[in-house]
């Protein structure tokens, strides 16, 4: 009997036991002479004589290959499933991300009209430019969003990691919080990467 099933075992005889002349059937796990584990099935049944002695009759018949197949079968379609859940919450994600580009493009163009004003006064100017930055942010997670929903391939560029790494250390520090430190040593020379500059900080 495999370990693991030794409850399943039990509670099987018990059923047995407790319901004399009625057939229980079970399927578990036993292991073998030479160590392997195989799925068996076992039908029994409880017979009370005169006296009040319990026998047992039952039969116990090797379903491995047929078990295996089933396991084999719902472990498909569980994958199947998760796909299908994937790409539910892929079409999803795709449509938010378009609608807030949709958004996002306004407050760029009225941004981009804002800072093309050379009479604004800088401490107005740099509120714009804050806006833009951050509009620009967004715009590049929702690139993320739209890659994700496989509706948009975005294409690779050179990214200088001594620049981008710092800016996301920035943000990991305001996650993990003060008692975790992070340390970054930039290399010397300029590192880039060919990759989706919005993956970057992934």
């Amino acid at each position: 009997m495999h370990p693991d099933d030794a409850h399943l075992a039990h509670q099987f005889l018990q059923q047995v036991i407790e319901s004399p002349g009625e057939i229980v059937a079970t399927e578990l796990r036993c292991v073998v002479g030479d160590g392997t584990v195989r799925w068996v099935s076992c039908e029994a049944t409880a017979r009370r004589t005169e006296d009040g002695r319990i026998f047992l009759d039952g039969t116990t018949q090797d379903i491995n290959d047929r078990k295996l197949a089933d396991l084999e079968r719902l472990k498909l379609q569980e994958h199947l499933l998760q796909g299908q859940k994937i790409e539910s919450i892929g079409r999803l994600a795709g449509g938010i991300a378009h609608d807030f580009n949709n958004m996002l493009a306004v407050i760029l163009g009225h941004s981009d009209v804002a800072l093309s004003d050379e009479s604004l006064p800088d401490n107005i100017l740099k509120h714009f430019q804050a806006i833009q930055r951050a509009a620009e942010r967004s715009a590049d997670l929702t690139r993320q969003l739209l890659t994700f929903a496989r509706r948009q391939m975005a294409p690779p560029q050179l990214v200088n990691l001594n620049v981008t790494i710092p800016a996301m250390l920035r943000m990991l520090e305001r996650l993990i919080g003060k008692h975790i430190h992070l340390e970054w040593a930039p290399a010397e020379q300029n590192c880039t990467v060919y990759i989706d500059p919005s993956q970057a900080d992934q």
